[in-house]
Parts: C-alpha cells; structure tokens; sequence
C-alpha cells in the first residue's frame, strides 16, 4: 500500500493545531495476535478530535505469536502508530514504563491490549483531566 492508503488521523490548521493537546496511547502487547486489528480500528475510530492528536505505542514484550507481525503491519499503515519492541519478555509493567519512556506527549494514556477497556472510555478520562489541569500544560 502506499501512503495515501494510510489510516492517519487528520489534523486541523496550523493556527489550531496549536491549542490541540497531544496524547499518547500506551499498550503493552503480549500474544494479542488475533485482537490487534479490531484494537486498532477501534482505537483510530473514536481518536480523531478537535481537542486531542494521538500516537499510538505498541509495546510488544516477546510475544510468541504472530503479534509483532500485525503490529509491523499496523505500523507501515498509520503514520500515528508506534511500535517497540522487548527482545525477550519483561512484563506488563516494563511494557508499559518503555512505553511511556517512547511517548511523544506530555500526556500518557495506558490500554491493555485484550480490549477489557474499551478505547471510547478514553475521551472521559481526557475530558475529567482537562478539566482538573490548567490550560498551561
């Protein structure tokens, strides 16, 4: 596919992309082969914003499926998408702290990976932090 086959999340104007918050999603990947798709499709569903950019950070920790695959694959298609990758596994907790360690954002969001949390919980927690944080962040 080229580019312009891409699942990239628009983003406004310059003049408005700069009170835009930049968020990045963290998610610690082990085996999560055959949920990966539907996570990321749900993810790019509910992401776009007037508010919020995202990246997305897959952390994969040694899976022994296919996962890392599809996260490759995920990645070569959506320019917002991030993948690192465990040379052997760590666990959930260091999946998550490289994750944050790659972040882009001042804001960090973590996921897991088996959809237990539903993406679209995630525009609550940003609105209930926006309205607790100054606007200088």
């Amino acid at each position: 596919m080229d580019s312009g086959d891409r699942d990239i999340i628009p983003t406004a104007s310059p003049p408005a992309a700069a009170a835009r918050r930049r968020v990045s999603l963290v998610i610690p990947v082990f085996n999560s082969e055959a949920t990966l798709h539907l996570l990321h499709r749900q993810l790019v569903d509910w992401a776009w914003s007037p508010v919020h950019d995202f990246e997305i950070i897959f952390v994969d920790d040694a899976s022994t499926d296919g996962s890392l695959a599809v996260l490759r694959e995920i990645e070569r298609h959506a320019a917002n998408v991030v993948v690192v990758e465990h040379p052997r596994n760590r666990g959930q907790s260091w999946a998550v702290v490289t994750g944050i360690l790659a972040a882009q954002c001042q804001i960090v969001v973590t996921l897991d990976d088996d959809l237990q949390h539903h993406p679209g919980e995630i525009p609550h927690l940003l609105a209930a932090l926006e309205a607790r944080i100054p606007r200088r962040w």
